[in-house]
């Protein structure tokens, strides 16, 4: 089983990958869990670079054998 983690910006994202992409990769062994970047009930996404690398780094100590990949908006 592989397990990809995905750090994304807001529920919008969250929502594309869980109705959009986690289906498709599930059929293949794949699974994907995705999780909003920044503390609970905050809003207002990525401000900097070290609060998202904080994130990752993060996640990726946890779970060290799983895949990582980022959805965030740029505008």
């Amino acid at each position: 089983m592989v397990r990809v983690l995905a750090l994304v910006e807001g529920q919008t994202e969250q929502g594309f990958l869980a109705q959009s992409i986690q289906p498709i990769l599930a059929t293949k062994g794949i699974v994907l869990s995705a999780r909003r970047v920044g503390k609970p009930g905050l809003q207002g996404g990525i401000r900097k670079w070290s609060v998202a690398r904080h994130e990752i780094v993060s996640l990726l100590k946890r779970d060290p054998a799983s895949f990582l990949t980022t959805m965030f908006d740029l505008y």
